[in-house]
């Protein structure tokens, strides 16, 4: 599906459910996004196995839209560890839980055992304190500390999971950000060339730029999860030195009282769309489409409230990676997202710093924006060698689309995951700023005629250089008349003169290109997309034949039979009497026009 016809972008989990090719480029054509590599789950040959297939599938996809590559690090999890059996607890029961690496002395006799990941575990919880396991579906409270095990007792009858995440709320715990399995993690990113990589449970600024440190030169875009409370309480921080956020809701809401994510959830999306960082909407999104073909209205709602909240994507996690209907997941999120939009214009909250002093890239930016709408512009072109220049247009949540060109296929793919930027991959030699049009309409995103504003910089070439704008109307004007009706058409020209035959044979959706009008030309006019004709007058038989189908029609149209090259492709513009030449980058088959491209 074209992202143009929404904004709001979608990440999808691969896994078991989609471990096919087929399946894979059926979820990219339905609206994925992004494809996310889990790497808490798995083996490392498997995770190098659903890369390979995520990047085959991305090489056939077309330079007009990409599929991105994100991997999910493991992070400092809390997991309950050498569990082989489920556990089966009744309310009242008590567990003996300690660290994997501690050597306690024996439990009390009866009393169930758990390891955790986290090392001498009775140093860091006390009574009284809270346990949380498997996202709180498992709730305990400490009630002692006894010869190296931290005893708690459950408070409702539930079966503990070999390899389930468990939780301390409020209590600090002091493990290292990046283990070993995290920086083997960061290592598989860098090999492989990874898009973007999310960082699990970040909590401070320092952590990204550890990570970012340790991948060194050229490191995939870096996106900083927010699970805990200490994570968000540092998140200003944290958007400081992160190319993207994640909102982790599972986790978020065991750190957390449910009742506080609506909120936090709402005021982290307006503080990433107020620095201009793209940020994910994640977990349990459509949750029941895990087992159903259908979601629930609830789940609708939910999707649609992150979308008016002003995410720039939202995530399908288990839904696309183990559940039974990933086609069905997608095709209903992409639903919500057009429907939302379409109905609120999503969340167009241009964001004014208040007192801030902003950067050159980010003023032009927002002069981009406010010029699109003063002009009616159809499009806001970016061409762009880091990607940053769009983001910063994204931020202020323009009405029109933005169309990023760049011949870098990695700011290509990592585009993808940005709210209302569809970027465009220019292939082949040529400046990027001068071919951004070309590209734009050869991928049909904007049609010859469109009127766009375009940003640029001085010097060229230099990322970061953004401090110019123009406004610009594209194509070539091949030829010019009187036109009949308000609309637009694009077709093939099919050219005709005298009695003879068209040139090339007519087809449906032909743009009929005449000197004068003869009863022949009747049955043609039924299949043509619009009408040219070199014969005068606004009420000729081409004029009222065209006015009679509903087609734009251009009369008086001097020599158009002889400049309009047979067979080429053209935008018939009633409304301005203009008809435009595509030109394909490094093509010139179409430069006969009589007028280039004007500035405005």
């Amino acid at each position: 599906m074209s992202t143009l016809l929404r904004n709001t972008k979608i990440v999808a989990t691969v896994g078991p459910a989609c471990d096919d090719e087929p399946t894979l480029l059926r979820l990219y054509e339905r609206g994925v996004d992004v494809a996310r590599v889990n790497l808490s789950h798995g083996t490392d040959a498997a995770h190098r196995e659903m890369i390979a297939m995520v990047r085959k599938t991305g090489s056939r996809v077309s330079p007009e839209r990409p599929l991105a590559l994100m991997l999910d690090t493991r992070g400092p999890e809390l997991r309950l560890k050498g569990l082989e059996e489920p556990i089966r607890l009744e309310a009242g029961q008590r567990l003996a839980m300690a660290g994997l690496e501690d050597a306690p002395k024996a439990a009390p006799e009866g009393v169930p055992t758990v390891r955790t990941s986290v090392p001498h575990l009775v140093h860091h919880v006390p009574e009284d304190a809270r346990v949380l396991i498997d996202d709180g579906r498992v709730v305990l409270h400490v009630v002692e500390v006894l010869a190296g095990w931290v005893i708690a007792v459950t408070e409702n009858p539930a079966t503990i999971e070999p390899g389930k995440g468990i939780a301390f709320p409020g209590i600090a715990l002091d493990l290292p950000f990046l283990s070993d399995e995290d920086l083997r993690d960061l290592e598989l990113a860098a090999e492989v060339g990874a898009d973007w990589v999310a960082l699990s449970f970040v909590q401070q600024a320092t952590d990204v730029l550890q990570a970012r440190d340790y991948l060194g030169d050229n490191p995939p875009a870096l996106v900083a999860k927010i699970e805990t409370l200490m994570g968000y309480r540092n998140l200003d921080a944290i958007l400081q030195v992160a190319d993207g956020v994640m909102i982790g809701r599972g986790d978020l809401g065991v750190d957390c009282p449910p009742e506080e994510i609506p909120l936090m959830q709402k005021d982290i999306i307006r503080r990433c769309n107020g620095a201009g960082v793209p940020v994910i909407t994640a977990t349990q999104m459509l949750e029941s489409m895990i087992e159903s073909p259908i979601a629930t209205r609830a789940e609708a709602s939910d999707v649609a409230n992150a979308i008016l909240d002003g995410t720039d994507a939202v995530m399908l996690s288990a839904e696309t990676a183990i559940g039974k209907y990933p086609a069905e997941a997608v095709s209903t999120m992409t639903r919500i997202i057009v429907r939302t939009e379409s109905g609120w214009g999503s969340a167009r909250k241009r964001s004014e710093p208040d007192g801030e002093s902003v950067s050159v890239t980010d003023a032009v930016a927002r002069s981009a924006v406010w010029i699109a709408a003063k002009v009616a512009a159809d499009a806001i072109l970016t061409p762009t060698q880091s990607g940053h220049t769009g983001i910063m247009v994204s931020r202020h949540r323009p009405e029109v689309p933005v169309i990023a060109v760049t011949s870098a296929r990695a700011v290509w793919q990592r585009l993808a995951l940005v709210w209302g930027v569809h970027p465009l991959l220019k292939e082949g030699e040529g400046d990027v700023v001068e071919d951004a049009g070309d590209v734009a309409m050869a991928a049909g995103c904007v049609a010859p005629g469109a009127r766009v504003v375009i940003t640029s910089g001085q010097p060229q070439g230099v990322p970061g250089t953004t401090n110019a704008l123009q406004v610009r109307t594209l194509g070539k004007i091949l030829v010019r008349g009187a036109g009949v009706g308000r609309t637009s058409a694009r077709g093939r020209a099919a050219i005709r003169t005298g009695e003879t035959t068209f040139n090339p044979e007519f087809c449906a959706g032909d743009v009929m290109v005449i000197d004068n009008w003869d009863a022949g030309l009747g049955d043609f006019v039924k299949d043509a997309a619009a009408i040219i004709a070199e014969e005068p007058g606004l009420s000729s038989p081409a004029a009222l034949a065209g006015l009679g189908r509903g087609i734009p029609v251009l009369v008086g149209v001097k020599a158009a039979t002889a400049t309009i090259e047979p067979g080429s492709f053209v935008t018939v513009d009633a409304r301005r009497g203009l008809v435009y030449a595509l030109r394909l980058p490094g093509n010139e088959r179409n430069g006969a026009g009589v007028d280039s491209a004007r500035n405005e």
